[in-house]
């Protein structure tokens, strides 16, 4: 209970009372879920406190505590080492969460699956774009090429992680390198490619373009987006009203235009999609907004 509610303090206390009381409960089948779920109350209790100081003590606590399980004889499986990396690349120490990887292999003897690497990916993905280098981006390719010869599938998750960090990179290299990724992803037989695919990596776009402030920035996040959105063989009213909601934000002059063919060419003229009420929502904001000539009477 404690550990559900984000209290690892709590709940290491209570847990060192029944070790005490019951020194056979570490051995027990079951009691690697409940080391497990303490470990879990970090991330938990991480999110819900940014204080530096909170933040700097609760990933001290938790490698610590983590020390202390490696230590034991507690019976630490695939999950530990997820929950133990989730943790770490939630307060940006990914190159530890990295080095998990190859320690999994030598004290639990097992190969890290498909989600430890996701993980990885998911972690230098966010941080990349926030780095001003290409460091975090090309650790995050770097990992997905590995994947295969680790005996880990790349999935969804994998491609479409990095596929959004080289579109948010905002220069023409990256651009190239996830319309190759998306060929790629298109072309593995491993994986299904379908409608979420493409608005996952559209509303990863779509934060970057709600987060800069710069004008130009968000015309250029608007301008991918649409881009990724049409480029799309699966075309959905999710996509349509993200690229409506980008041009809408993105204070262009091309706004109301944008989202006019938009709307024309996915609703009139093919009836691709089937629009929806924040469709029609986010169409009449682009188009009252400063980019058409006598915008509100048209909206």
């Amino acid at each position: 209970a404690f550990a559900a509610i984000g209290n690892p303090a709590s709940a290491i206390q209570e847990i060192n009372l029944l070790e005490q009381t019951h020194p056979d409960f570490i051995l027990q089948a079951n009691s690697t879920v409940v080391y497990n779920s303490i470990l879990n109350a970090f991330i938990t209790k991480g999110r819900s406190n940014k204080t530096s100081k909170t933040f700097i003590d609760n990933l001290s606590e938790a490698i610590e505590f983590w020390e202390r399980l490696k230590c034991s004889d507690v019976v630490l499986d695939l999950h530990s080492y997820a929950t133990m990396m989730n943790i770490l690349s939630h307060y940006g120490r990914l190159g530890e969460a990295e080095q998990l990887l190859d320690e999994m292999e030598d004290t639990i003897h097992r190969k890290p699956e498909t989600i430890h690497f996701n993980i990885c990916l998911n972690g230098w993905a966010t941080k990349s774009r926030s780095d001003p280098t290409d460091h975090s981006l090309q650790r995050a390719e770097s990992m997905l090429r590995s994947m295969s010869s680790r005996g880990a599938q790349p999935d969804q998750i994998s491609y479409t992680a990095v596929i959004g960090a080289c579109f948010s990179s905002m220069n023409p290299q990256g651009m190239r390198k996830a319309e190759r990724l998306l060929e790629l992803l298109e072309k593995d037989p491993n994986v299904e490619v379908d409608e979420d695919v493409f608005v996952s990596v559209i509303s990863g776009l779509y934060h970057s373009l709600s987060v800069v402030n710069d004008n130009g920035a968000k015309t250029y996040f608007a301008e991918q987006i649409e881009a990724l959105f049409r480029y799309s063989s699966l075309p959905s009213v999710n996509g349509l009203n993200l690229c409506l909601q980008a041009w809408s934000r993105s204070y262009s002059d091309q706004a109301g235009q944008r989202s006019i063919d938009l709307f024309h060419d996915y609703c009139l003229a093919s009836a691709t999609v089937l629009p929806n009420s924040y469709s029609c929502l986010h169409f009449m904001k682009a188009l009252a907004s400063k980019s058409l000539p006598d915008p509100l009477p048209k909206a």
